[in-house]
């Protein structure tokens, strides 16, 4: 898979997530496992799931079917602030 070839950028991912999660109290072993090991497992499955989910959404019945779902994304979150804050050149 693709995604574990960008293994620092997921680890990041990862590990913001479980920081998240043990703000709440919570942990999920999957995530303290992929830290240290192989990730793949974890990618593999919310991979499935967001795949899922979008087939789903698509109207697509089905256990085997997935879809994948494109965006544009500009300045992350704070592209609406931006365009209010923005001068010309």
């Amino acid at each position: 898979m693709a995604l574990c070839a960008h293994r620092e950028m997921m680890r990041n991912t990862i590990n913001q997530t479980r920081l998240q999660l043990k703000t709440f109290g919570k942990k999920v072993a999957l995530l303290d496992d992929a830290m240290t090991s192989d990730m793949s497992a974890l990618l593999g499955m919310v991979m499935q799931n967001d795949g899922k989910a979008m087939a789903a959404k698509a109207g697509w019945e089905g256990e085997t079917r997935l879809a994948e779902a494109f965006r544009w994304s500009r300045f992350g979150d704070m592209e609406d602030l931006f365009a209010m804050l923005a001068e010309d050149l």
